[in-house]
């Protein structure tokens, strides 16, 4: 989803970081977010958002780029959970777990990028 044929051609800060940097990356996010599954704690997740922002900022990541990566992150976590026919039926918890966790941990990204460049966020058309 980020650096094979079908990556978004904007991802290209992800496609300069190492494979076993971008692997430990996403370990992170999704350790992250089953902290906040099993714990019900969204605050755990929007500090790392948090922490998050203000590293990719020092790393020249856009907001577009890093926001858009939490996004295709929740999309191939609800594709390989739904898979599982265990899964069915669960749609909407799924959704209030891990989206809108995912959700507010962009909105804190915004937050951060707007706090460090000064300008606010206008997503891409």
């Amino acid at each position: 989803a980020f650096r094979g044929p079908k990556a978004k051609p904007w991802f290209l800060s992800y496609k300069r970081i190492s494979p076993e940097e971008l692997e430990w990356a996403h370990r992170q996010v999704l350790r992250q977010v089953m902290n906040v599954v099993r714990t019900r704690e969204k605050a755990i997740f929007i500090n790392y958002c948090r922490d998050l922002a203000y590293r990719r900022f020092s790393q020249g990541f856009s907001v577009h780029e890093l926001a858009d990566a939490l996004q295709t992150v929740n999309d191939v976590v609800l594709k390989v959970i739904l898979q599982d026919p265990k899964a069915q039926g669960m749609e909407q918890a799924l959704q209030d777990h891990i989206t809108m966790t995912i959700n507010l941990g962009i909105d804190q990204i915004q937050d951060v990028y707007e706090e460090l460049s000064g300008a606010s966020y206008t997503p891409p058309v």
